[in-house]
């Protein structure tokens, strides 16, 4: 399996031009994952057909033609008379052996040509269920190979995820360590923004010393406070800004991370 990843890695790379994603990936080794219980299934098939095949060459095997019983001896009324006990003329003692003979030759040309059909019927059967046998053992031998491959595919797979989960905690320790405010109390544009915050505050507050029923100038003080609000507003905006684009970006890369894991957990077994 480590050989077809690559070479669907490979591929996917050729056809669009850019590697795929980690989803891509992982719906990947799930059809590898359904291939592999596919593979399971039909060499446990190819088992069982080797093995019924077995049984049943054992059966046919045993399987014997019963031996030649012999023919009853020539009886004495062949050749003597049962009612006098005087031998038969010659000629119908002659018939009577003849008879017999034939009768005797019969049995044997029967019981002879039954054995040849037997034997070659059996022998027939035994070369067909060792032929059917061989081909089972050939398929259940490819699926057990097939199985092999995946298995050492799944250990490449179980140390993946293992660099996953390591790379995911090493991201999360990194998001962990991040701030939820940002410090930039030493950022000059902070610097200058609260010096400018300082002057309007200032002139403000000499602008009220002076007067204050001036409608002038308390609009014009409104207008400096606004200022200062809006400068406020947008230090308050700014400041995690970079911060927040920093975790979202490690918070998306950790829940691929764990995703791919869970996919990889649920579709490793063989």
């Amino acid at each position: 399996m480590k050989e077809q990843v690559y070479e669907y890695l490979i591929s996917f790379i050729s056809d669009v031009g850019y590697p795929p994603t980690v989803r891509e990936i992982a719906d990947h080794l799930s059809e590898l994952r359904s291939s592999g219980r596919t593979v399971q299934a039909e060499y446990q098939a190819h088992e069982n057909d080797v093995k019924r095949l077995l049984d049943k060459w054992k059966v046919e095997k045993a399987k014997t033609f019963p031996e030649f019983i012999p023919f009853e001896p020539l009886p004495d009324s062949a050749t003597v008379c049962p009612t006098c006990g005087q031998e038969l003329p010659e000629d119908v003692k002659k018939k009577n052996i003849a008879n017999y003979e034939a009768r005797k030759q019969a049995r044997e040309d029967d019981y002879n040509k039954r054995k040849v059909d037997f034997e070659t019927e059996h022998n027939k059967k035994l070369a067909n269920i060792t032929k059917a046998g061989s081909e089972a053992a050939k398929l259940r031998d490819e699926a057990k190979e097939k199985l092999e491959t995946f298995g050492r595919s799944a250990r490449v797979y179980e140390q993946k995820i293992e660099e996953a989960k390591r790379a995911y905690g090493e991201e999360k320790s990194k998001l962990d360590k991040i701030p939820k405010v940002a410090d930039i109390s030493n950022d000059a544009e902070y610097k200058a923004t609260n010096e400018k915050i300082s002057a309007l505050e200032k002139e403000i507050a000499e602008l009220s010393s002076v007067v204050s029923d001036n409608a002038e100038l308390e609009a014009k003080k409104s207008i400096l406070k606004d200022e200062i609000a809006e400068i406020a507003g947008k230090i308050l905006a700014a400041d995690n800004s970079k911060v927040k684009e920093r975790i979202a970006e490690l918070e998306a890369e950790q829940k691929e991370v764990q995703w791919l894991m869970n996919a990889w957990l649920a579709d490793i077994k063989v």
